[in-house]
């Protein structure tokens, strides 16, 4: 079992900010697609979270290590999704850019291609931030090769969309530099270059 980290230097989330935990992809890029039954088989039939998976799930949207240290010790399930969602505690925690908890749910064993039901991996959360560490990491212990980072979600956008319309100038590097094509257009017809408002960014991004 993984040593117990140590919780200095732990960033806590303003206790005022909304939750991420039933968040949904949000892109000025992006259209929104009606989702049926068909497409999250799971939706059909819902169990509602233990109050342990509650508690690990609030722990990873604050970054409160020492509670996810404690609930995964206690054995509460790293890859519960959320209802209605899909979100898994690694989801919620690369919602949130919170580096060191996603290590510690990846030794865990958290799954790292798994998908919430809108299509969104935690390598499209994670590159919402300009985190060299936080994406490694999961581009090293996922072993994310070509086919992960060209995934789309429900409304075409690849993790190279994400991190371009944030202006995410590292991550967008990092994603290039591990293969993400950035010609891969969304829904909207748009690729990265197209939805990024930086002009440095666009021509990295054209090439």
């Amino acid at each position: 079992m993984p040593p117990r980290p140590k919780s200095a230097g732990i960033k806590f989330a303003d206790p005022n900010q909304e939750s991420t935990v039933n968040s949904k992809p949000a892109s000025r890029t992006h259209s929104a697609r009606k989702k049926t039954h068909k497409e999250v088989p799971h939706e059909i039939i819902q169990h509602p979270l233990t109050a342990n998976e509650q508690i690990l799930f609030e722990a990873c949207r604050k970054g409160d290590i020492d509670t996810v240290y404690d609930q995964l010790w206690k054995g509460t399930d790293v890859n519960r999704k959320f209802p209605h969602t899909g979100n898994t505690p690694l989801s919620i925690a690369c919602q949130c850019g919170h580096t060191r908890i996603v290590s510690l749910l990846i030794e865990f064993g958290a799954e790292i291609k798994v998908k919430d039901d809108y299509g969104v991996t935690p390598i499209h959360w994670a590159s919402n931030y300009d985190d060299p560490k936080l994406i490694n990491t999961l581009l090293e212990k996922g072993d994310l090769g070509l086919s992960e980072l060209s995934l789309k979600d429900s409304f075409g956008s690849t993790p190279l969309h994400f991190a371009s319309v944030r202006n995410k100038a590292n991550t967008v590097k990092l994603l290039l530099r591990a293969g993400s094509n950035p010609f891969i257009t969304n829904n909207d017809s748009r690729k990265p270059s197209e939805v990024t408002t930086d002009s440095d960014i666009r021509d990295i991004l054209i090439g």
